[in-house]
């Protein structure tokens, strides 16, 4: 008979690894579960000093806005708008409208206490015909100037 792991376990399980958790056994035997029915208590964890929360996103994810200011489509709107390929039809052609609702977003993140945001930006909004040079209003440094 194999050893299976239950949802629970395996949420625990991923849970202490998340937190670097050492102690925590990754998969017990029938006879080890049956002498320690429940894992061991692990310590106490903290971050170390200077370690920063953040947020991060991923352009097609969050953008929207997939035909102004120059953008192209890009393979995930083509591959989106394929029938039968996403569930419910769905495509990013407005997703959370971060690329209207940025100044928005970031005053969330600012609230919440985010020190640390990461984000992306569609590649056709930035080359749109694979140009060799950006378009002014895909470049980041047009983005980052109006965010300061």
């Amino acid at each position: 008979m194999t050893d299976q792991l239950s949802r629970r376990t395996f949420a625990k399980l991923a849970g202490a690894a998340a937190l670097g958790a050492s102690t925590v056994p990754l998969v017990a035997s029938t006879a080890q579960r049956a002498e320690a029915p429940t894992l061991q208590t692990r310590t106490a964890r903290s971050f170390p000093t200077g370690f920063l929360w953040g947020s991060a996103t991923a352009s097609y994810q969050v953008e929207g806005a997939v035909a102004e200011d120059g953008r192209m489509p890009s393979i995930w709107d083509t591959f989106s708008h394929t029938p039968g390929k996403v569930a419910n039809n769905a495509t990013g052609d407005i997703a959370d409208d971060h690329y209207h609702r940025y100044k928005g977003d970031i005053q969330l993140m600012k609230a919440l206490g985010v020190k640390a945001y990461r984000f992306s930006i569609a590649w056709p909004r930035v080359f749109p015909q694979a140009a060799a040079r950006p378009i002014p209003k895909g470049s980041t440094s047009t983005i980052a100037s109006s965010t300061s």
